[in-house]
């Protein structure tokens, strides 16, 4: 019992301290409109990553493809639309 503890923690505690470290760091240094920029970019990127690697394909299994495929397209077109202007 006492093994499986300590092998959890050893898994866990990594990224704790590296969360926790770049929690302090982000909560102190300011960036400038394109680094913020290119972190969103770079997060929109590994979500549609995911999304295409992981869950399309046991869509595809489970749906019609075409059907797949417009949802996804209306999806992404709807996301990439943005928000209304106020």
């Amino acid at each position: 019992m006492l093994d499986t503890i300590l092998q959890l923690l050893a898994y866990s505690l990594p990224p704790f301290v590296v969360m926790a470290v770049a929690g302090a760091v982000g909560a102190s240094v300011r960036i400038g409109p394109g680094w913020n920029s290119a972190i969103l970019h770079f997060a929109g990127g590994v979500v549609f990553a995911v999304v295409g690697v992981e869950l399309i394909p046991d869509i595809l299994e489970q749906h019609d493809a075409l059907a797949t495929c417009i949802g996804f397209a209306l999806g992404a077109a709807a996301m990439l639309s943005g928000p209304p202007p106020c």
